[in-house]
């Protein structure tokens, strides 16, 4: 419905030629999946979080380093796991990716997707503008908690059952991820 709203308003598309075709999950690839030999072969150690929105300036992977480095201040213990991150922004998180508290991901299974959502204290979508939202939902169909902006479809994908961020700074983002430290 966000992206149908989207060519209305910046197409200038009457809204009687518009429809809005639900996207979904796919329901048998995307279930809570286990495999603790491949967690260990990635080196994941225990609790952490996930991102599988790492790609594009307008996933915010920058600030969630930044917040990462700011929940680690505050004392969470979790891991951060970045699937596909763009090189240049990894550059100042090199010390916590040799110390293991960082560990990046690249040209992943999907069945390693559902693995990594499904074992994740939270999955963490960051995104200044989302058309759909799919990583929340996948996460969800994995039946692992959403830490999620609260912009675009996003709110449309996630509904009343993720946790919103209001206020997209460090300091927020790295209390929310504390607040799911167990």
């Amino acid at each position: 419905e966000c992206s149908r709203r989207d060519i209305i308003q910046y197409l200038n598309v009457p809204g009687s030629k518009v429809t809005s075709i639900p996207w979904g999950v796919n329901r048998e690839m995307f279930q809570p999946t286990y495999d603790d030999e491949y967690l260990k072969k990635i080196g994941i150690e225990g609790l952490y979080y996930f991102t599988s929105s790492a790609n594009h300036p307008r996933k915010n992977l920058p600030l969630l380093l930044e917040s990462y480095r700011e929940y680690r201040k505050l004392g969470g213990r979790g891991q951060l796991v970045v699937l596909n991150p763009e090189e240049e922004h990894l550059h100042g998180t090199i010390d916590l990716i040799e110390e293991g508290r960082i560990v990046v991901l690249r040209k992943i299974s999907d069945k390693e997707l559902a693995v990594l959502y499904t074992n994740a204290q939270c999955s963490l979508v960051l995104s200044s503008y989302e058309g759909f939202g799919l990583p929340v939902l996948e996460s969800l169909a994995c039946k692992t908690q959403v830490i999620c902006a609260r912009n675009s479809s996003l709110v449309e994908a996630g509904g009343d059952i993720v946790d919103f961020i209001d206020e997209m700074d460090e300091a927020n983002i790295a209390h929310k991820m504390l607040n799911y430290d167990k």
